[in-house]
């Protein structure tokens, strides 16, 4: 790894302003993904229950759709055990409906989802690249 991204890292984890550790990592991977915004999720038996870490305000309200609607990228990466990629959520309407609608609706133009498996948890990780602004 780069040593200047192994320092950010390492102050990410450092305390550092006093913000929860899982707030400064997702804001850093952020920025070192180049995505837009990002959330680490927490899925169980299926069901998205709730985030754990929200890289803005705004996306926590797309990502609280997923737990509301009971369906979404978090949960259709968490229950195929695979990373659920939507370049452009205006060609995935029909997929998942209502989820991709409300999504468009904030703003969100693509989607990505990965499953995080730690044991019996499985924590969801869904960046969204620059341009799903």
């Amino acid at each position: 790894m780069d040593p200047d991204r192994l320092a950010r890292v390492a102050d990410a984890l450092g305390d550092v302003g006093g913000a929860p550790v899982l707030d400064r990592l997702i804001v850093l991977c952020v920025d070192m993904l180049s995505v837009t915004r990002a959330v680490i999720a927490v899925i169980g038996d299926g069901q998205h229950r709730g985030a754990v870490a929200v890289s803005n305000r705004t996306y926590g309200a797309v990502d609280d759709l997923q737990f509301s609607l009971g369906e979404g990228p978090c949960i259709a990466a968490d229950r195929s055990a695979g990373p659920v990629l939507e370049p452009d959520l205006d060609l995935a309407v029909d997929q998942s409906p209502p989820f991709v609608p409300a999504a468009l609706g904030h703003g969100v133009r693509a989607a990505f989802a990965f499953p995080l498996r730690m044991g019996a948890v499985h924590v969801g990780a869904q960046p969204l690249p620059r341009h799903a602004r």
